[in-house]
Order: structure tokens, then sequence, then C-alpha cells
């Protein structure tokens, strides 16, 4: 089943505002040297522009969600650095910790996209105390017009302004902070030139954690109760996902552990975030989503405590997926073959790999174990391409390293799962691990004491 009703007339004719095309980092957790990573396609592909989807592979502990978090990082810095901190305000970045030297170093990134069909690079370093350097470039026609260039020698802070800024300037840079983004802090103070930028990278990526997906159920709730049409599209895909269920919907709850109101005292809150408070209150327990089972005659509601996680996680990410694929924004999801069943996790992926199911061009980046989806048993089997795949390494100094299945130039009829596996591309776990273990269980009289 395809999507094809998840975008009404003004989805289907606003422009492509976000799209990721390359991305680099260095001196972020537990990556130390310089990562480049890339969306732009392979030779022959190019007419159908950037990639939608990469799965990050590799073994645990190996830095899949490190790659994931470096990206959203740079999303969640744009978004809150200014608005949220003031001048004493340390800058929550890790650098890498497992030598001498790069605690000391800064943390570099870059990215490339568009937004509103325009080109932007957009680059920035920083340690805990200070953004050292900042820099966007537009472009408008072939040649890059420098909208900022910000510096930082010996703790004294600069800015150079290129012709293509417009508005205001000295006033803009007098209320940056150290610590934050001129960018933040422009588009916080309305400044309209980088307005686009701005909101691309705050706004169109969106992290997800597979394994906990509160917050998407809560924003389920609220599309039942406001009659919004992504209601209807969801009852319909959990009915389709033939997993007994044939409706949902949200109902008034009777209470949780008896409470009808927050069960601490708010009266010493300021009140806009007391306002905040009562309000996630009231969606997460003042109201409930029941499910429908079929059954013998009419069939039984059971709600959200009485329903399965399987069925939940299943519904959190249909929620996802209508998110990202009307709006056309990037999704990041850390291990989402945690909560998916396989068959519906290749669904999911392929939704963004069909033009039909995703004409906003939205993108995925997601990391997983599950091997099948790069698999060659024909040609109608396989869900992800050459140019889909990444995998992370660590070496023996602790150091992770992101490599694009590109880089072995694999056959276009490759078998990359079977190669996978076979440690052709990355090294996999131990495999005397069994061995080990069996050893210790032979010796178990000294394990018992």
């Amino acid at each position: 089943m395809k999507l094809q009703y998840v975008c009404d007339k003004r989805t289907v004719a606003r422009k492509i505002l976000t799209m990721i095309l390359n991305f680099s980092f260095k001196n972020y957790l537990s990556f130390r040297d310089a990562q480049q990573f890339s969306f732009e396609p392979i030779s022959g592909k190019k007419e159908l522009g950037p990639v939608r989807v990469a799965a990050v592979y590799g073994a645990n502990a190996s830095g899949k969600s490190n790659f994931i978090d470096a990206l959203n990082f740079v999303s969640h810095f744009v978004r809150t650095g200014f608005a949220a901190g003031d001048a004493q305000t340390r800058i929550p970045v890790i650098p890498f910790l497992l030598d001498s030297n790069s605690i000391n170093d800064d943390t570099e990134f870059s990215i490339d996209f568009t937004s509103d069909n325009e080109k932007y690079e957009f680059s920035f370093g920083l340690n805990k105390n200070e953004v050292t350097y900042e820099n966007l470039v537009v472009y408008r026609s072939k040649q890059p017009s420098l909208l900022y260039d910000r510096t930082s020698v010996n703790g004294m802070q600069s800015i150079k302004f290129g012709s293509s800024f417009t508005g205001a300037k000295k006033q803009l840079w007098d209320i940056t902070r150290k610590n934050s983004l001129f960018l933040s802090a422009a588009a916080t103070a309305g400044s309209t030139v980088i307005q686009p930028a701005f909101k691309s990278l705050a706004y169109d990526i969106k992290h997800y954690d597979a394994t906990r997906y509160a917050n998407e159920l809560t924003e389920i709730k609220k599309l039942f109760i406001k009659g919004d049409s992504r209601a209807r599209v969801l009852s319909q895909l959990i009915k389709f996902a033939d997993i007994g269920i044939d409706d949902i919907d949200v109902r008034q709850a009777e209470s949780v552990f008896g409470l009808k109101e927050p069960f601490v005292d708010l009266k010493d809150i300021p009140e806009e975030a007391r306002n905040i408070i009562e309000e996630d209150f009231k969606w997460s327990f003042s109201y409930d989503l029941f499910f429908h089972h079929k059954g013998v005659g009419d069939g039984l509601w059971f709600n959200s405590n009485q329903e399965s996680e399987g069925t939940k996680a299943a519904l959190a990410f249909f929620f996802v997926a209508l998110n990202s694929l009307s709006s056309g924004t990037l999704a990041l999801i850390d291990e989402l073959d945690s909560s998916l069943h396989p068959t519906l996790l290749r669904d999911f992926v392929s939704l963004f790999s069909d033009p039909e199911t995703n004409p906003n061009g939205a993108q995925l980046i997601f990391s997983t174990h599950d091997v099948t989806l790069m698999t060659r048993t024909s040609p109608m089997e396989e869900v992800l391409e050459r140019d889909q795949v990444w995998f992370v390494e660590k070496d023996s100094e602790g150091t992770s390293q992101l490599i694009a299945a590109m880089e072995y130039s694999p056959r276009a009829n490759e078998n990359l799962g079977r190669n996978y596996l076979n440690g052709v591309y990355v090294p996999l776990p131990n495999p005397s691990f069994h061995q080990l273990m069996a050893q210790l269980m032979k010796e178990g009289a000294d394990i018992n004491g």
C-alpha cells in the first residue's frame, strides 16, 4: 500500500523547503577525525536530485548513534543556543575524550543544504565556552555569496558581512553572545535575510528515539481531538498493518491512578512554564488512545495501558512518516528496527525512497542492524541501494569512522547484505565470542564460586 493520500493540494504545491546535501564534522563524541557524509547521488542518478534515504550499519558501540547525534546537535544548538542561555551558559558539546589533545581542540561542523530552492553552506566551530568561528554562504547563482563570516582571535570576536546580508547588522552583532551562534541571535531578533537558513536547520531536522515514542502518541491524541485529517489516515494505516486493529479513537480518560490534576505543586513555577506543564499533563493524562480489536461479535476496545507496545510503536512511526512526507523534512531515527517488525520496517523505509509517497523530498537517516534491507535475493527484494548505505567502525584507539558503502566500489548488483555479514566492508563483532562463552561455561564451578 502506498500513502498516496498523505499530501493535500497545498502540500503538493509547496516548494521543497529543505534538502540536506553534505554534512561534515570532527572532534565530536567518538569521532575524533574529520568525517564526511553526503546525500549526493552516484553518477548516472544526478538528475533525480539528492538521495532520500541513508542507513547506518555497524557493531554495537561503534558510533552509529553518535553520528546521528552530531547532526541533531547542530539543529538543537541553532534552535536553542541563543534563546535558552545567557552569558554564563556552558555550551553542551562533548569532544573526543580518549586522548590528551582533542579535549582542548574545537569541535567543528559544516552542512550544505537547500532552503526555498537556494543552496546554503553553514559552518562553525566551538568549545564549551565560545563559538570560535561561524560562516554562512548562499548560492543565488552559480557563484557563492557571503552572508557573514565570524572569527575569534585570542577571545576577541569579530564579524564581517557580505554584500548579500541586508538589513540591520551592528544591532544584531551587539546582541550575539560569544557562546551562541549569530545565526540564532539574528533569527530571534527578526532578521529576514537568514530566516530560510535558520528555519531549515532549526525546525526541518527532526530527531526521534525509536525506543521512546510517548511524545508522538501525545501528538496523535491532539490530531483526533482537533479533527485533523491525518487522524483518519492513521486509522487507515493501522488497519492496513494487519495487526488485529481495525480502528483507533481518543476518549476522555477516567483518571490515572485516581489523579485528575497534576500531582506536583505548581504554584511557585513561573506562569509560562506552569501553563506548558499543565497543557502537557492534559494531553498526556486527560485523554487516552483506544484501539479496537477484531474478535467474536463486535470485538473489544483496549485503552493504551492494555495495548501492546508493538502496536503503539507502529502507530507512532506511521505518524512520523506522515509528518515527514507531508512537510518534506529530515527524520533522524536511532535504532529504527528496535520498535518495528521487519515487514513494517521495509515499508517505512520504502516510503521515503518512492517519489509517489515522497513528493516533497523528505529525507531519512536511520541506524539499524537489519541486514535484510540491503540483501539482494531478487531485484524486487532489496530496499536500500548502494548510495544509501553507510558503515561505522571503531578502531583500537576508540575512534569511530564513517564510511560510505560506495567507497568499496560495489557493483550495481552486489549483495551488500551478504558481504557485510561476511566482513567484506567493516569488521564484525569478534567471532570468538561464542567460543569464549563456551569455555567460561565449562569453568562453571569457578564462576559459581
